[in-house]
């Protein structure tokens, strides 16, 4: 049953509930706790955090020197996670600062991959096909753009004939063969790739997340109710051949027009698609490919732009700018999946059925005293 409260009953509601502020104000900003300041400039209370997870002094110098607790109060992040790092000395990552480049693949269909746990994950297979540096692009070459900083990368082979002579020299530049796909991804200043190095499936790590692009496929030309889900028509009852119609498109003599944007049935399909936060959960390395979790648009054959995930950075340094293939890696990089029986293998359930044993014979009103079987 619903309650309406009349505009007197809900006003002066509205008044009790402004007077139970804490600092008996009204209206405006909460003030902050040593009343100083107008605004309250963080929620969060260090020295109840500090008591809270026992750490000495040694500890609070030890995450004050290294950034740690500013990090997590600009952030919002755990600072006791071993499994978050900020930053990385020797190569000059920075999370949420640092922009690697992106890589190019070509979707070749969809499996079920099993984890060592037993359980099936839905995974999209991407295969990259010969990454390249072909140019990169920087504020000197670009004065329009100041402190912009980008890479060409091209993937794929074209033929010889389908190439252009300005496009020709472009590739002889750098003496890499002609590509079929080009595409230009934004890094940092310390992200540079000298042209003509190439990128290899060992730049992603296993665990990580992507943002993809791709096309979706072409459904050529279709109806309002299959390109935009319309209900349609009366199925009988003196409907005449407008079962699948969209019906009315417009008004009368006012304003005498269709308005632009109006739904109606088109070419449907073939537009590009951005999907975020997909998870890759194996690499291989042999093969050059990408094991991502979940759905990509388009069909097989497909072009695939894989970056970075904007909102779900790192956790830990990713190789940066890339991996150079210093040293050869495995030919099969899997994630490390969290064990799903964790809580039942280390639960002490001997105990916890002798306290509800208890508890059901004392419920039972027979006390200490009362039948063990």
């Amino acid at each position: 049953m619903s309650i309406v409260l009349s505009r007197t009953t809900a006003y002066k509601t509205s008044q009790r509930l402004r007077k139970g502020r804490r600092d008996g104000k009204r209206f405006g900003p909460r003030l902050a706790p040593d009343g100083k300041g107008m605004f309250q400039t963080h929620s969060r209370d260090l020295k109840k955090y500090i008591e809270k997870n026992n750490w000495s002094m040694a500890d609070v110098a030890e995450k004050v020197d290294s950034g740690l607790i500013a990090h997590w109060l600009t952030h919002k992040r755990e600072i006791n996670s071993p499994k978050i790092e900020t930053h990385d000395e020797e190569t000059g990552w920075v999370r949420y600062e640092s922009i690697r480049t992106g890589l190019i693949g070509v979707k070749i269909g969809v499996a079920n991959e099993v984890d060592m746990w037993g359980d099936a994950h839905k995974v999209t297979l991407v295969q990259l096909q010969d990454n390249y540096v072909l140019q990169v692009k920087t504020n000197e070459n670009e004065p329009e753009k100041p402190n912009y900083c980008s890479l060409q990368v091209g993937a794929g082979i074209r033929r010889m004939s389908n190439v252009s002579r300005a496009m020709m020299g472009h590739f002889a530049k750098i003496d890499v063969p002609p590509k079929q796909k080009i595409v230009e991804f934004p890094v940092s200043k310390n992200g540079i790739i000298k042209a003509g190095t190439r990128l290899y499936a060992s730049h992603f790590v296993p665990g990580q997340f992507v943002d993809v692009k791709s096309n979706s496929k072409g459904r050529g030309w279709e109806g309002v109710m299959k390109r935009w889900g319309f209900s349609g028509g009366n199925a009988t009852h003196g409907n005449s051949k407008a079962h699948r119609s969209a019906g009315s498109t417009g008004q009368s003599q006012n304003p005498g027009r269709v308005w632009k944007g109006k739904k109606m049935s088109g070419r449907f399909g073939n537009q590009s698609s951005h999907i975020m936060n997909l998870q890759i959960i194996k690499i291989d390395t042999k093969e050059e490919i990408l094991y991502i979790k979940g759905s990509i648009s388009g069909k097989k054959g497909t072009w695939v732009v894989i970056k970075d995930a904007e909102r779900k950075p790192h956790k830990r340094p990713p190789p940066y700018p890339t991996d150079f293939r210093l040293e050869q890696p495995p030919n099969v990089m899997n994630m490390q999946f969290r064990d799903p029986y964790f809580r039942d293998r280390h639960t002490d359930w001997d105990s916890k059925w002798g306290d509800a044993r208890a508890a059901l014979i004392a419920a039972q009103g027979k006390g200490d005293d009362g039948d063990e079987d």
